[in-house]
């Protein structure tokens, strides 16, 4: 009889079912609006064609979805609904409402205020507006009160944005090149000029300060929201990305609500969810599965949970409209999202136990099927379970249903379906699986490709690997039960692992050997082969050769040493069933940058040990400092090398002396914006440039938080000595 042994006490929740915590939605609003602005002064907006509106009954109420658009008179470009509504028109001409009050939440007029801005924003919790020219200057307003609502002056403040945004997270912007600042100083302090700009990690192209929260868009229109944000850490500990797609947002003063507006112009409100003791909550539904025996219609949140909660199949239910009740006995990983009126509950089932059985594994959820109904058990104890199933010559696990119901199995799964926490699965352990000399040894099978040839069935570990090392064509092989031999032409990346009585073995192969100007990595990438310059029977130099002086030729695939299949194109992932085809592309890299200091100053010169001449400046040079490597595709950058200007007296000009003093790093596989190179406290990581014209500086990636996989690589200056000069180089792998 097997030994039941210690318990494994946890919650079941919605973090054990794979699941997201309290997920607010995305609520779609009537009408068509450009931009929108929700503060206490209600929710405002303008169309395309400069109308603007005001969403009835969202005055000091942020988080109503309101009842209908009302149109009032005047057009504006722009509005920011706050402590005031303020606007500016096509002319970059500024206006605020008058007479917006409970009473009239519509105002009674425009008055037009001195000045030009192309976009403004006021804060809801004081009095202050911010905005930036045509040019990307930043004023506030000064002076405002009871008595002048409009204020009296605008203070230029240091610094260019294209947008502003001011609220109780602070005043935060971007600029023409999406790059994240925060003004410090003003967290909580909405009234004070701050004291300088701090730039953040990121690139948006929209931005919206909250309560204890910032909301911003990117250029492709994803949302982010600033997490960590406190008054003992104003600018946060990072983005996050929010499920759906906008290319405008506005955050509520209070709360974490926020309005916005998508490409096509819809308009759309972030509802938060009411949650409930005892359950986890998140948008959409879990179809079918319903108990309709205790289904409601006309019952509060708190009636549906009290259903549930009482009801011994219950595991979940989802609320719609907050008035129809319907109870589940089974939950989902992912619900459908197609009507925001559904909201789904999953009960928080607290101090389960696992217990673990000698000779198993135990994890919640069933690998349904494969199912071994001879020795199928219905209220008996989970050790009489796994006796079954350890007898059994073909059971590999079973699934213990609501401690009482076995079902043994003859496979078990990768992963475990979760929709039912009373379903607890057990996978009998597996020793390590026997070495076989020139082989490496893993759990599976590559099913397919046999060699039925050399098959063979009572035989040993031992005589498989002979039978597979002799045969020309043997590259792996699969030993079932320790006796049946299934050798392979082809091997597999991920083996299926549904029978544990499944050894995979795959013959040792040695590093690849280099050539220069090419980079070599393990497959192939089929087909686009120039037959004209193909060899057989030649050496890997020749075939290299072959590559090098053929136009069109950006990559070869050489075959067991000797044959040669030279390639028009590349392909970002190999196929690798074959350990015979070894890939190489030809070593390819586009500099580009944001500008250049003039002629003779061109992202080429950024190469490292590049010397100066009477024409060519000895390093990139710009104002405006960034600078991207194009790697042609994806590879994992392991290092940075960095060199200053060098320097040659022909050169015309006075002697001179430039290097950068400290950069940081993004990368990505679309462009060079997609991630900041971060340490492993999540902050980005500024590197220690040069401190002369010519040493050379390396970094290791390795020291930090690891290498780096992308095809674009984008260095930006911070620091410099006289001008941002740079020769740069990356170290990179396939």
């Amino acid at each position: 009889m097997s030994r039941v042994g210690k318990a494994i006490f946890f919650v079941i929740n919605i973090a054990v079912l794979g699941l997201s915590a309290a997920d607010p939605t995305w609520n779609a609003i009537d009408g068509r609006l450009k931009f929108v602005s929700v503060g206490s002064k209600g929710v405002w907006g303008v169309n395309s064609n400069d109308d603007i509106y005001y969403r009835s009954g969202t005055q000091e109420n942020g988080q109503s979805s309101g009842s209908g658009w009302g149109n009032i008179a005047g057009k504006l470009k722009q509005i920011s609904s706050g402590h005031s509504v303020w606007g500016v028109n096509a002319n970059d001409d500024i206006f605020i409402r008058q007479g917006v009050t409970a009473s009239s939440p519509t105002g009674t007029g425009w008055l037009n205020v001195a000045g030009k801005l192309k976009q403004l924003d006021v804060s809801s919790t004081a009095n202050q507006v911010w905005g930036v020219n045509s040019n990307d200057n930043i004023y506030r307003r000064t002076g405002i009160s009871s008595d002048e609502p409009a204020g009296t002056s605008w203070e230029q403040l240091d610094g260019l944005l294209k947008f502003v945004s001011v609220g109780p997270a602070g005043v935060w912007g971007v600029n023409a090149n999406d790059d994240i600042f925060y003004r410090t100083g003003t967290f909580g302090n909405e009234a004070s000029a701050g004291s300088g700009w701090e730039h953040i990690a990121g690139k948006l192209k929209h931005i919206s300060s909250g309560d204890n929260i910032v909301w911003g868009v990117n250029v492709n229109d994803d949302i982010f929201i600033r997490e960590g944000i406190s008054s003992s850490n104003p600018t946060g500990t990072g983005w996050r990305k929010i499920p759906g797609k906008l290319k405008q947002i506005e955050a509520s003063s209070s709360g974490q609500q926020a309005w916005g507006v998508n490409s096509g112009d819809l308009i759309l409100q972030r509802l938060q969810l009411t949650t409930i003791d005892g359950y986890s909550v998140r948008a959409g539904d879990c179809p079918g599965n319903d108990i309709w025996s205790i289904y409601g219609d006309g019952i509060t949140l708190q009636h549906c949970a009290d259903r549930c909660a009482s009801h011994p199949d219950c595991v979940s239910f989802m609320f719609h409209d907050n008035k129809r009740c319907f109870p589940k006995t089974k939950t989902c990983r992912d619900t459908t999202k197609d009507n925001p009126k559904n909201v789904f509950y999953d009960k928080e089932v607290a101090a389960q136990q696992l217990l673990d059985v000698e000779g198993y594994t135990v994890r919640v959820g069933d690998c349904p099927g494969n199912d071994i109904w001879s020795i199928y058990g219905d209220g008996i104890t989970l050790e009489d379970c796994a006796e079954r199933c350890t007898s059994h010559p073909d059971c590999v696990a079973f699934m213990f249903f609501d401690n009482k119901r076995c079902f043994p199995k003859t496979k078990t799964c990768k992963d475990t379906s979760k929709d039912n926490p009373k379903n607890v699965f057990y996978d009998k352990k597996i020793d390590p699986p026997p070495i076989a000399s020139g082989f490496t040894a893993r759990r599976g099978d590559c099913p397919g490709n046999d060699i039925w040839s050399i098959y063979g069935d009572g035989i040993t570990l031992e005589d498989c690997a002979e039978r597979c090392t002799s045969h020309p064509d043997c590259v792996s092989f699969m030993f079932h039960d320790n006796k049946r031999c299934f050798p392979k032409t082809k091997t597999c990346k991920d083996t299926t692992k549904d029978n544990p009585k499944n050894v995979f073995y795959d013959k040792r192969i040695e590093r690849p050997p280099a050539v220069n100007g090419f980079s070599v990595r393990r497959g192939d990438c089929p087909g686009n082969d120039i037959w004209s310059i193909y060899g057989d029977g030649i050496t890997l130099e020749d075939c290299a050769e072959r590559c090098t002086s053929h136009p069109d030729c950006a990559a070869f695939m050489f075959f067991n040493n000797k044959r040669c299949f030279p390639k028009t194109k590349t392909c970002e992932d190999t196929s690798k069933d074959n350990p015979k085809n070894v890939f190489y592309d030809k070593d390819i890299v586009l500099m580009t940058a944001s500008s250049q200091r003039g002629p003779g100053f061109s992202a080429t010169n950024s190469k490292l040990d590049l010397q100066e001449t009477a024409t060519t400046a000895g390093a990139w040079s710009a104002q405006k400092p960034w600078l991207m490597f194009d790697l042609g595709r994806k590879k994992k950058v392991t290092s940075v090398v960095t060199q200053g200007r060098s320097y040659s007296p022909d050169w015309p000009g006075d002697s001179h002396s430039e290097w950068v003093t400290s950069y940081s790093i993004s990368y990505g596989d679309e462009s060079g914006d997609d991630a900041w190179y971060a340490g492993n406290d999540g902050e980005t990581v500024v590197f220690e440039g040069n401190t002369d014209r010519d040493s050379k500086v390396r970094h290791d990636l390795s020291d930090f938080s690891g290498p780096i996989t992308a095809r674009y690589v984008k260095i930006h200056t911070r620091t410099w000595h006289g001008w941002v000069s740079m020769r740069a180089q990356l170290g990179t792998v396939m």
